[in-house]
């Protein structure tokens, strides 16, 4: 239930973000990041492929339901920013 939860917010706002060629697999992790206790979800890009990693941690369940889709959104929009990725300096890279 929680996967189709993440999965049924990702798939509606791909085409509205431009995100419709990228598939994203998402992973419901029942612990913690582990450099930081208080991340909600992340995401890591392979633009080569059109592909994501997103995972989901302990804490993002912990919100209501519009903060959680606020919370999605923003980290596809790590997506819409990959391909400037190579043209960032590299400390930029890390905040991106």
């Amino acid at each position: 239930m929680e996967k189709d939860f993440v999965n049924k917010i990702v798939e509606n706002w791909k085409p509205k973000l431009g995100l419709s060629e990228w598939i994203i697999n998402i992973k419901i992790v029942e612990g913690f990041h582990e450099d930081d206790k208080s991340c909600e979800a992340d995401i890591e890009d392979n633009l080569k492929y059109l592909e994501a990693d997103m995972n989901v941690y302990k804490p993002f369940w912990e919100n209501d339901e519009e903060h959680r889709e606020i919370n999605l959104i923003h980290e596809l929009c790590h997506l819409i920013v990959c391909p400037l990725h190579p043209y960032l300096p590299p400390m930029a890279d890390d905040t991106v």
